[in-house]
């Protein structure tokens, strides 16, 4: 993520990069909620066309009865890379956090959720190197994240039982 990046979370939070160095995060949730990556200038009109579309679950059927509260949080990696930090979102998921660039960096969010979703900001569970991670997977491709890496080669076409 980069600066003036906004990540939906289904239609039930958002996360806004607001500052810092650029930083890599990992969302840990059911599949069944869809990730979507917009500008933080278009993440309000985008929400309201696609509700309950791409956008979804939703925490309402009505996206004008939603309240969602800004929170405010910071998160600084260690000189590995390593998030210090996760942000854990009560019934949804969490997000882990790595820096591609290495070294002590601190980067600036604003999570908006429902507010009556609760949150967390804990100690990470799980830290990353991402020395060891490949390049391809770290990019969010619109709605899911996958690697390029994963492609089925035309050799493995055969299927044995």
């Amino acid at each position: 993520m980069v600066i003036e990046d906004s990540l939906w979370i289904g239609g039930l939070g958002r996360l806004d990069y607001q500052s810092g160095e650029e930083i890599c995060a990992t969302i840990y949730a059911s599949n069944l909620i869809s990730l979507h990556k917009t500008l933080i200038e278009k993440s309000n009109l985008f929400y309201l066309k696609h509700f309950q579309g791409l956008l979804s679950p939703t925490f309402r059927d009505d996206p004008t009865k939603t309240v969602f509260k800004a929170h405010t949080i910071e998160v600084e990696c260690n000189p590995r890379g390593y998030g210090l930090v996760e942000i854990d979102i009560y019934g949804i998921g969490w997000i882990g956090f790595y820096s591609p660039e290495r070294g002590n960096t601190k980067t600036t969010f604003t999570l908006y959720l429902p507010q009556e979703v609760g949150f967390d900001v804990r100690e990470a569970l799980i830290n990353f190197d991402s020395a060891k991670m490949p390049i391809k997977s770290r990019h969010l491709k619109t709605g899911t994240l996958e690697s390029e890496d994963k492609k089925p080669s035309a050799e493995k076409k055969k299927k044995t039982f």
